[in-house]
């Protein structure tokens, strides 16, 4: 994926924003001590901190396209974040009871309700969970399951394009689907993007929060 990303990128001349790196995350804010084999809150805290991350990384990308002109390509955004937490607490890494889940997902409604700013176009590689025989199953075929939930999200606010794996997939085949998808459709003000141009009075206001 980053490959195809880095590709993408320079042909369209855009910015490339990978991944957050969350090793330096790991170390300095939770001092190393939370274990993937643990069922603790470090773990809540650990997704939750990688939310933020997320969250930070797209507001930045988002002031580089106002500031400068320039498109950007991000490798994830913090609306698809969900599918890694999802996954954890499936494998029993985050107990039902801990309230930091709750939390999570609270602040992540609150949170994404406030970016009135969607990617105008998600590409989305759909890679069968038996590809990845060192993996664990379930913790991929959970998150395979939610990222289904987030691109029917993505699909009412930008545009989809999607593929079937990621070995037949090329940075020429995707713009090629972008040219003949119509990107000039895809605008702030027209059709299904109106939600662009929508504010919000009040950040306090459960009626306008939405949960992605």
């Amino acid at each position: 994926m980053s490959k195809i990303a880095k590709e993408l990128a320079r042909t369209l001349k855009f910015r490339y924003i990978p991944d957050v790196q969350f090793d330096k995350l790991l170390v300095e804010n939770i001092n190393g001590t939370a274990h993937i084999r643990e069922n603790s809150d470090k773990i809540e805290k650990m997704s939750q901190k990688c939310f933020v991350s997320r969250f930070d990384q797209y507001l930045n990308a988002f002031a580089h396209v106002l500031n400068t002109g320039q498109g950007v390509v991000l490798e994830r955004s913090p609306f698809s974040d969900f599918v890694f937490t999802n996954a954890l607490k499936a494998k029993d890494y985050i107990g039902i009871e801990c309230k930091n889940f709750k939390h999570y997902y609270n602040f992540r409604k609150y949170t994404l309700a406030q970016i009135k700013f969607w990617p105008h176009a998600v590409f989305y590689i759909n890679t069968p969970v038996e590809d990845f025989a060192t993996f664990d199953s379930k913790f991929l075929s959970v998150i395979h399951d939610c990222y289904k939930d987030c691109i029917n999200e993505f699909r009412r606010h930008s545009k989809i394009l999607s593929y079937n794996s990621e070995k037949f997939v090329t940075s020429e085949a995707i713009i090629k689907h972008i040219e003949s998808s119509d990107p000039d459709d895809i605008e702030w003000l027209n059709g299904d993007f109106l939600g662009y141009a929508a504010f919000v009075d009040d950040t306090n206001d459960p009626e306008n929060s939405e949960v992605v």
